[in-house]
C-alpha cells in the first residue's frame, strides 16, 4: 500500500469518527430536550382532577419577569422545572397541633433553596413507614420521630409553597 493510500484510509475514517460523533451528539441532545418538555396533555389531564386554587403556584422562591406589553409580572417558566408539584423530601423538624414541619431540600421552589414547610395532617392524611404499614388520620403523624427523612404529598400543587394540606407521608430509607 502506498503512502497516498494510506493517508486517504485514515482521512476517511477521520471524516466518518467525526459524522458518527455529530450524529450521536445530535440524537442525545434531542432526546434530552423531549425528556424535560412538560407534557401538556399529561399536566392538564392531572390538573383537572384539581380546583382552582389547588392549580395554582404559590409565589416563595419563583423568579418573576416582568411582561413586557402588560407590565406586570409573571413567573419565569422554564422546561428544567415542573409548573406541577405535588411532593416533595425533607427531615422532620417538629410534629405539633396536626402540623408536621419538615426543613425542605428546596426541591418545590424554582430557586431551590431548601425552606421550613409546614403541611398540615387531614382526616385522609396516610403514613407509611418503612415496611410499608399504613396508619390514617390526623394522628398519624404522631407516629413519625424527629430527625427522620421523609416524602410528603401535598393536596394539589405545592410548587412556591410552604403550607399545604398533607395527603401521604413516606418515611424513607436514607
Amino acid at each position: 500500500m502506498t503512502n497516498k493510500k494510506l493517508v486517504l484510509i485514515l482521512i476517511i475514517i477521520f471524516v466518518l469518527a467525526i459524522l458518527t460523533g455529530l450524529g450521536l451528539s445530535w440524537v442525545v441532545d434531542n432526546s434530552r430536550q423531549q425528556a424535560v418538555k412538560p407534557n401538556e396533555s399529561n399536566l392538564q389531564e392531572i390538573a383537572s382532577g384539581l380546583n382552582t386554587e389547588q392549580q395554582k403556584v404559590g409565589d416563595i422562591g419563583e423568579v418573576k419577569i416582568k411582561d413586557a406589553t402588560t407590565g406586570q409580572e409573571e413567573i419565569l417558566q422554564n422546561a428544567n422545572f415542573p409548573l406541577l408539584i405535588t411532593s416533595t423530601v425533607g427531615k422532620v423538624i417538629k410534629i405539633e397541633n396536626g402540623y408536621l414541619t419538615l426543613q425542605g431540600n428546596g426541591n418545590s421552589f424554582a430557586d431551590a433553596q431548601p425552606r421550613e414547610i409546614k403541611a398540615k395532617a387531614t382526616e385522609q392524611t396516610k403514613v407509611f413507614d418503612a415496611q410499608q404499614k399504613m396508619t390514617e388520620g390526623v394522628t398519624a403523624i404522631n407516629s413519625l420521630t424527629l430527625g427522620q427523612n421523609v416524602l410528603v404529598e401535598g393536596e394539589g400543587n405545592i410548587r412556591g409553597k410552604t403550607e399545604f394540606n398533607l395527603l401521604t407521608v413516606n418515611i424513607l430509607n436514607l
